[in-house]
């Protein structure tokens, strides 16, 4: 199976910088943050790396205790084929503190098998 690199950036709703702008001929908006629909087609995920505001919360697998963004607003998680990551939710919260906020965003770097020879 193939390992593929993607990044999703969000800044504001709406902004040029966002990528992916859509999905599923969609816009893709602060909501599909939240529930994950963002990252629908880009699963099982191997490796995650995030940056942003530090503080932002988010949840991994359904998980129901959230993960906080540390201080440097830097957040790496490689599983080294252990387990994998089926789920990526952000926080509502931090995901309008983002929205709000002209000068912060939301990168996220994956690394995700496309179920590909």
């Amino acid at each position: 199976m193939a390992n593929r690199i993607k990044q999703f950036r969000y800044y504001t709703e709406n902004s040029v910088e966002n990528y992916p702008a859509s999905i599923r001929d969609n816009p893709v908006t602060v909501i599909d943050y939240i529930n994950g629909g963002v990252f629908g087609n880009y699963y099982p995920i191997s490796q995650l790396g995030i940056q942003t505001l530090p503080g932002t919360k988010f949840y991994l697998n359904n998980a129901l205790e959230e993960i906080i963004v540390g201080s440097t607003g830097i957040y790496e998680l490689e599983l080294n084929d252990q387990t994998e990551i089926t789920k990526i939710q952000f926080d509502a919260k931090s995901m309008k503190l983002i929205n709000e906020n002209n000068n912060a965003f939301l990168l996220v770097d994956i690394i995700y098998n496309d179920g590909e020879e």
